[in-house]
């Protein structure tokens, strides 16, 4: 959500705050954000995916950072992470047994 004006979800660009801990603004309030935060503050741009990338197999140590997809947040302190791709797991949906079984 825009910490300025408050529209749920951010679409397209959003500025975040690399100096506040959470304080990120939408693209149609980055022009006022000198004079309604601290102006010697500096915004990294993220850009948001809709992209659902956990069947997508990347190839071993490819960069990757850690964003929200759509409305869905990463878990509680990785949104931005920096890290590389280890290893390809599909993610499988359905019960254990039926896990297990196709296993």
């Amino acid at each position: 959500d825009c910490s300025l004006c408050g529209s749920q979800g951010i679409a397209g660009p959003r500025f975040r705050c690399i100096h506040c801990e959470s304080f990120s603004i939408c693209s149609l309030c980055e022009p006022q954000a000198s004079t309604l935060h601290s102006e010697d503050h500096v915004f990294e741009i993220m850009y948001e995916s809709d992209q659902d990338w956990s069947q997508v197999p990347l190839p071993v140590d490819t960069p990757v950072r850690i964003v929200r997809c759509n409305d869905r947040m990463p878990p509680d302190g990785l949104e931005g992470f920096l890290g590389a791709i280890l290893r390809f797991r599909p993610l499988v949906r359905g019960s254990v047994v039926h896990r297990h079984a196709i296993a």
